[in-house]
C-alpha cells in the first residue's frame, strides 16, 4: 500500500503526476522508511525472493472451493427451499470468501494483473457486500489511519450504540457494551447489505464522498446488489413465502455477520492497543491502556502520554495490530489473524504471512517494539471484552493530556 504522506512515489506512478501538493496541505503525522521499516522489509523481501508474493495454488484451491460451495448451496437455497443448517452453512460460506478471497483481491495482492484482482474483488459484491464501500472504508480508511481517533472508520461507525473511541466521553449506556457487543455483531450485514444501497446511491460512506474515481463503479454495484437480493431474498419469498423463508433469511446474515464481525473486532481492540490522536502532533498521543492483572484498578500509569512528533509508520501500524493464533486459524480465516503482517504487508498474498511473521517477530524483539500475540481465541477475546468495557467507562473528562 501507498500511504498518500510517505512524500516520495515510485516510477511507475509517475505518468500520473498532475501537480505538486504544498508541503503544509500534507499530513506529516507518521515518518516512513525508518530503520526498523528497513530491516522488515529486507529480511522480508529475502525470504520471499524464491517465492512469488502473490496467490499460489493454495490460495486458488481455496479459493474454486468455497465460490463452488457457495454456488452449490444457493443452488439448492432456490430449488429446493431455505432450511435452517443451509442457512447457517451457507453464512459461514459467504464469511469465508470475504475473509479469504475478496479481502486480499482489494487490497491487489491476488496478482500483479489489476483486472484479475478487480475481478474476483467482485466477490464482494455477490455476497452482499460492495467492493466500492470496501475499498472506500478498509483501503482508503482504516489502513491508513489505523486506531486514529476521529478519522479511522473502524473506530467511529460504531457509534452511537458503541464508544470505541478513546477520545469520546461515553454514553450511559456504553457502561454495559462489553455485555451487548457480540449479540450486535450478528446485525452487522443488515447495515451492510440494507443500508448500503443507501450509500452506494448517494456515493457516500459514514458522511463522507468516495472518492471521484469510485464513480464508474456506482451502476457496477448498484447492479450486483440487486443481483444479490434477488438470489437470495425475492426469488426464496416468492418461490416459498413462509415465516420460515424469511426466518432463514435472518439466520443467514446472522451468521455471516457474526463470523466476520467477531474476527475483526479481535484485531484492533485488545488490553494495550494503541490509539492515535485525530491531531496528533498538535499535542500528544492519545492515552492508552496497558495490559494489567484482571481486578486491578485504573489509575493515571495506565496511560501513555508519548511524543507524537512524526510516528513511526511501521511501530504504529505493529501496536495498533495483533496477531492471534497461527498457521491452522490463517488458512480458515484469509489471514486476518495476522494483523500485524496484513498492516505491514497488504499487497502480500495471505497465504505468506506464517513465513514473514516469525521473522516481523523478530525485528520487533531487537528494536524493543512490543508485539502483540495472542495464543488463542479466547486469550484475544477475554483482552477484547476487557478494552471495551474499558472504552464503555472512560471518566467524563477522559482526553488527551
Amino acid at each position: 500500500m501507498i500511504h498518500p504522506a510517505t512524500g516520495e512515489i515510485p516510477a511507475f506512478m509517475s505518468k500520473y503526476r498532475v501537480g505538486k501538493i504544498e508541503s503544509q496541505d500534507v499530513d506529516r503525522t507518521y515518518r516512513f522508511r525508518t530503520k526498523i521499516d528497513k530491516e522488515i522489509r529486507r529480511r522480508v523481501g529475502k525470504e520471499l525472493r524464491e517465492l512469488s508474493p502473490w496467490a499460489n495454488s493454495l490460495f486458488w484451491g481455496k479459493a474454486i472451493f468455497l465460490l463452488l460451495a457457495m454456488v452449490s448451496l444457493e443452488w439448492s437455497w432456490i430449488y429446493t427451499g431455505p432450511t435452517v443448517v443451509k442457512a447457517v452453512i451457507l453464512g459461514l460460506v459467504y464469511a469465508l470468501i470475504g475473509l479469504n478471497i475478496q479481502h486480499d483481491a482489494n487490497h491487489g495482492a491476488i496478482s500483479p494483473n489489476h483486472k484479475v484482482n478487480r475481478l474476483m474483488g467482485y466477490t464482494q459484491d455477490l455476497i452482499g457486500g460492495s467492493r466500492m464501500l470496501w475499498i472506500q472504508q478498509h483501503v482508503v480508511g482504516h489502513h491508513p489511519q489505523t486506531n486514529r481517533t476521529e478519522i479511522d472508520p473502524d473506530i467511529m461507525t460504531s457509534s452511537p450504540l458503541m464508544n470505541m473511541c478513546i477520545d469520546r466521553t461515553p454514553e450511559w449506556w456504553h457502561k454495559f457494551q462489553h455485555y451487548y457487543v457480540l449479540p450486535l455483531l450478528h446485525l452487522l450485514a443488515f447495515s451492510w447489505i440494507l443500508l448500503g444501497i443507501r450509500d452506494i446511491w448517494t456515493m457516500k460512506f459514514s458522511g463522507k464522498y468516495s472518492i471521484n474515481s469510485a464513480v464508474r463503479e456506482r451502476e457496477v454495484s448498484l447492479l450486483l446488489r440487486i443481483f444479490y437480493l434477488f438470489r437470495i431474498i425475492i426469488l426464496p419469498l416468492y418461490l416459498y413465502p413462509s415465516l420460515s423463508t424469511l426466518g432463514c433469511i435472518y439466520l443467514l446474515w446472522g451468521v455471516g455477520s457474526f463470523y466476520l464481525g467477531f474476527f475483526f473486532l479481535l484485531s484492533h481492540n485488545f488490553e494495550g492497543v494503541k490509539t492515535v490522536k485525530e491531531n496528533p502532533l498538535e499535542s500528544s498521543r492519545a492515552p492508552t491502556r496497558s495490559s494489567k492483572k484482571r481486578g486491578s484498578k485504573q489509575n493515571k500509569d495506565d496511560f501513555e502520554d508519548e511524543d507524537a512528533e512524526g510516528l513511526d509508520w511501521t511501530v504504529t501500524q505493529i501496536t495498533t495490530s495483533s496477531t492471534l493464533g497461527g498457521r491452522v486459524l490463517g488458512f480458515l480465516n484469509g489471514g486476518l489473524n495476522y494483523q500485524i503482517e496484513h498492516h505491514l504487508f497488504p499487497r502480500i498474498c495471505h497465504v505468506h504471512y506464517p513465513l514473514i511473521a516469525p521473522i516481523v517477530r523478530e525485528v520487533c524483539e531487537k528494536y524493543g517494539v512490543k508485539y502483540n500475540y495472542f495464543p488463542s481465541i479466547w486469550s484475544n477475546l477475554s483482552s477484547t471484552l476487557k478494552q471495551v468495557r474499558f472504552l464503555g467507562n472512560l471518566p467524563s473528562k477522559q482526553k488527551s493530556l
